[in-house]
Parts: C-alpha cells; structure tokens; sequence
C-alpha cells in the first residue's frame, strides 16, 4: 500500500502540508514472545521499514511512523476464557488489557505531530518503555 501512495503523498505534500503514514506493528516487534516467532520478525520488520522510509522522504513533506500496539482486546483475544484473561492482564503494570479506543490517542498523535517521523509508538500499558 505505501509502494502505491508515495507517488502522490511525493506530488501533494509540502512542509506546512505534510502527508503521513502510521504503520501497524505490534509489541511483537518490540520484544520475543514465545511460540510467535514469525509474527515477531514480521512486526520488526514493520518497524524497520518504517524508520527506513522515514529517513527516504523526510525531505519530500512524508512524514512514517508506526504504532505498536500491546494486548488490546480485539478478535484475536476474544475467543480467551475469562480466567487466561485475567492471568494476561496480571503480567500488564496498569494491570489491564487495552482496548482499541486505547490507541485512539497515540495514533491521532502520529497522524498530526508534524515533527515526528521515524518514531515507534507502543501503547501497552506499561509492558515495554522505550
């Protein structure tokens, strides 16, 4: 997808009207988890791809960032009895699995911080600080 819209992010973008990208990437990315191994790989190479960009077209008025999301309640997750549930949200510091309006404000950060590119943003409650 980012192949397909640099062309016109390139042509439409200035430095008072920069285009933005947020990628998605995962904690995964960020540290190992066990029995996920390619899901790890695939997430870090989201991340470097994603400082990678940020480097090419920094210059043109395109500004790539990615988030990186911790245990945050979604599908993948709601299929988990109640008691492996709890046993998740015990190993998080504010002791609770997110929900998707919990990366709501990180992703409207990256979306309007226009000096901000290249940047990994991870909210996980408290999992991993960067």
């Amino acid at each position: 997808m980012t192949h397909l819209v640099l062309p016109y992010m390139i042509n439409h973008s200035s430095k008072d009207d920069q285009c933005c990208i947020v990628n998605t990437a995962s904690i995964g990315g960020l540290i190992g988890v066990i029995n996920q191994a390619d899901y790890c790989a695939s997430k870090s190479g989201v991340i470097g791809l994603t400082r990678a960009l940020a480097l090419e077209f920094a210059g043109r008025g395109v500004r790539v960032n990615a988030i990186a999301p911790g245990m945050i309640m979604t599908d993948m997750l709601r299929g988990v009895n109640q008691d492996e549930l709890n046993a998740l949200a015990a190993t998080i510091p504010q002791g609770y699995i997110g929900d998707v309006s919990d990366i709501a404000g990180a992703l409207g950060y990256l979306l309007t911080a226009p000096y901000v590119t290249g940047q990994v943003i991870s909210p996980n409650g408290g999992i991993v600080q960067q």
